[in-house]
């Protein structure tokens, strides 16, 4: 047989929709709210607004950045400046950063696909507030609808807990994208103010059957249900911080009663949905505390994707907070399971992060001792750091002594080495000698042969006692077999000529 449009409000739509509950069911709930919340998803209620625009102001600036490009000039010339920088930074050759910087065909290409991607977005983020709006007028024309035909005594008694029963619960575990629906659509029946619908009786009813299902659920159904827990969690915080946000949107509206504990139920002050908040998140820790202490493996990973996923907006009560970091103790040092070994690692970063950041609603006593704190053990690190520095220099000082290491940072041994030999100049210039020979040579003995000499105590003057002192006749006899060194004159050059004589005669 062929597939039929789907069209909630026909006789034999609702016919069907009747037969998919029990028949007790429908006394706490009706086919308006159940084919509403079966009809649509989250395209339909939610906007995202802020996430759209983000993207397009993030292309709008690449699309400019791309057309000073094309322009060129002064408006581009410090771009094209960074652009060779970073390909220079690459390992670019000259011609790789030339192109860079020029306008090619590739970065035309780029600003096509990123004017034709914004004008898309622009056009998607119109489209979809608009499907809003006319599903949000929608919603308006039939609240009314959602509770009617239901007796009082009925939506107090059990009206929260059947809805989250046969309608958030299941749909919530399936993909993120339900979780998100269902709690948009939570918020919206609230903000709504829909006759009959609880909205804090229903986070009630919600956190005892999370804490009933924490130990019986797989990892993707884990993660589904914390993206439902921390979008529910993060307006009741608001209004948990923010007295004049409550009283906005929350008290005198249907959304504020509660059980009152006998059998009815009534609005609650701030000063009372305060206490109420801290039972819940009493509750969550204990639940928590409980998975990542278990010894079974599926409720410890399932407990820590539960704290990844809040840790932006619980614990904020700095006893549970700490609690929380003790536990996470011994899964940081196991080294048998790795993969919860990782998860706790950065579930710890990331709660100290939120600490520091000002999610723990700690009193200004608490943070100024642990501040204090923090203060002291980086000052001890860096005394202790300080200590040993010393202490390594003093080592560093004792060794240099016992290998003979002078002022110039040298050993004995290394400057006897890298000194010439035979007494010659530092860098083999005759007229730069400024010291007679190296005293590390103390002998020589004459390329040519002869005696060895003891050089020490000799000045600069010529060894009389192998080569006596040569007379101008015999200077110019030199010269006169040397012709290379005539014209040079001086007492400079007859030094020279003297040093080589001294050397053996050798030129």
């Amino acid at each position: 047989p062929n597939l039929e449009p789907y069209l909630p409000h026909t006789e034999l739509m609702r016919a069907t929709s009747a037969a998919m509950l029990p028949e007790d069911c429908w006394k706490y709930l009706t086919q308006d709210l159940f084919e509403m919340f079966y009809s649509h998803s989250l395209y339909d209620i939610h906007c995202p607004e802020t996430r759209y625009k983000t993207e397009i102001v993030r292309l709008d600036k690449d699309k400019e950045r791309l057309n000073q490009l094309r322009r060129g000039g002064d408006a581009a010339r410090g771009m094209m400046a960074s652009m060779a920088a970073a390909a220079a930074a690459a390992g670019g050759t000259e011609r790789e950063i030339r192109q860079a910087t020029a306008f090619t065909r590739e970065h035309e290409k780029d600003l096509e696909r990123i004017t034709r991607h914004s004008s898309i977005l622009s056009t998607d983020l119109k489209r979809q507030k608009k499907h809003c709006d006319a599903v949000r007028k929608t919603f308006d024309s039939k609240k009314s609808s959602f509770f009617s035909g239901l007796k009082d005594e009925d939506v107090e008694k059990l009206t929260a807990e059947t809805f989250l029963t046969y309608c958030v619960y299941p749909r919530c575990r399936l993909t993120p994208e339900d979780a998100l629906y269902c709690a948009e659509f939570v918020m919206l029946l609230h903000n709504m103010e829909v006759s009959g619908f609880y909205t804090l009786k229903y986070v009630d009813r919600l956190i005892n059957a999370f804490v009933g299902s924490a130990y019986s659920i797989t990892e993707d159904e884990a993660g589904n249900l914390s993206i439902l827990l921390k979008s529910t969690w993060g307006w009741i915080k608001n209004w948990r911080d923010d007295k004049a946000l409550f009283e906005k949107e929350v008290a005198g509206k249907p959304g504020s009663k509660m059980d009152d504990g006998e059998g009815g139920t009534k609005e609650l002050s701030y000063d009372e949905f305060k206490l109420l908040y801290n039972k819940w998140h009493s509750i969550l820790g204990q639940t928590f505390l409980g998975c990542i202490e278990s010894k079974e493996y599926i409720h410890t990973r399932a407990g820590l994707i539960f704290l990844s996923r809040l840790v932006s907006v619980f614990p904020t009560r700095p006893v549970l907070g700490e609690r929380i970091m003790d536990a996470l103790a011994p899964l940081k040092d196991d080294t048998s399971r790795q993969d919860l070994r990782s998860m706790a690692l950065g579930y710890s970063s990331q709660l100290i992060k939120a600490r520091d950041e000002g999610v723990w609603e700690e009193d200004s006593a608490a943070a100024k001792a642990r501040r204090e704190q923090k203060e002291k053990e980086a000052e001890e690190r860096r005394k202790n750091a300080e200590k040993q520095f010393q202490e390594m220099q003093k080592e560093s000082e004792a060794i240099d002594r016992q290998i003979g290491v002078g002022g110039d940072g040298r050993r004995d041994y290394d400057r006897a080495r890298s000194a010439p030999r035979g007494g010659g100049p530092p860098h083999g210039g005759v007229g730069q000698l400024k010291s007679p020979l190296n005293a590390s040579a103390p002998k020589f003995t004459p390329a040519g042969g002869g005696p060895t000499r003891d050089l020490r105590g000799n000045d600069h003057g010529r060894d009389s006692r192998d080569h006596p002192a040569r007379s101008t006749r015999e200077m110019d006899d030199y010269h006169r077999h040397h012709p290379e060194t005539r014209g040079r004159g001086g007492p400079g050059d007859r030094g020279q000529l003297e040093g080589r004589w001294e050397r053996g005669g050798s030129h």
